[in-house]
């Protein structure tokens, strides 16, 4: 036998090549990781300016909305890594980025801190004075 799929006696697939290599375990651990692997790399941060407000979704997960009335100060920013996704930082207050240290960074006028990472630093700007 070439250790392909074979019928086994009760007329199912089997596939005894796997089960012969890896553990279920195994398989399984490798499953999360390539899974979490592609969940990393085609994670996106979408930023919308639009009717006076900032909408922020991260992907499925996560979705903020921010009046741009409320913006007292907001400038862009080449900043160092603080890592992906959304965080709390003393220096930035609520960082969300997804790739690169480039952004823009705002204080609300109740003190609050925001800086959202983007590659078109410079056109997110641009549109949040033009709204």
């Amino acid at each position: 036998m070439y250790g392909g799929p074979s019928l086994n006696d009760s007329g199912n697939v089997s596939i005894s090549w796997i089960s012969g290599r890896i553990s279920m375990v195994q398989f399984i651990f490798v499953l999360i990781y390539i899974l979490t692997f592609l969940f990393l790399a085609l994670s996106k941060l979408k930023v919308v300016v639009l009717n006076n407000e900032i909408k922020i979704c991260h992907l499925l997960f996560f979705k903020r909305v921010i009046n741009l009335s409320d913006i007292n100060e907001a400038k862009n920013i080449d900043y160092n890594f603080v890592g992906y996704g959304i965080r709390k930082t003393k220096k930035y207050g609520t960082v969300y980025n997804v790739k690169g240290k480039e952004g823009v960074a705002f204080t609300l006028k109740n003190g609050e801190k925001y800086l959202i990472g983007s590659k078109k630093a410079e056109q997110f700007l641009k549109s949040l004075k033009e709204n």
